[in-house]
């Protein structure tokens, strides 16, 4: 109940290693990548200005159209405002 997820159909995720410093630049920190098919899996911690952590799972094909957030966190009403900011950072 305190997971949310959102597709990002037009995000492409080109250079892995470059959007994982842009991620760390702005304070969300990789933990581990995974394969699942055909597709990579990500995870990364955060926590929002209140605290509030958040576990968040980057379902992607590294090149291609596509990606897919979904976040764990004790307060699931601040997921629109990640959404936002994690689009816009995986955009730059």
């Amino acid at each position: 109940s305190n997971e949310v997820s959102k597709d990002f159909p037009a995000i492409v995720i080109g250079n892995v290693e470059a959007t994982l410093d842009r991620l760390a630049a702005s304070n969300v920190f990789f933990i581990a990548k995974r394969k699942n098919a055909n597709q990579d899996v990500f995870y990364f911690s955060a926590k929002i200005p209140q605290g509030i952590p958040l576990l968040i799972e980057l379902t992607t094909v590294v090149g291609n159209p596509g990606a897919k957030c979904a976040i764990k966190t004790p307060s699931p009403e601040m997921s629109a405002f990640f959404f936002e900011a994690i689009e816009t950072l995986l955009r730059s």
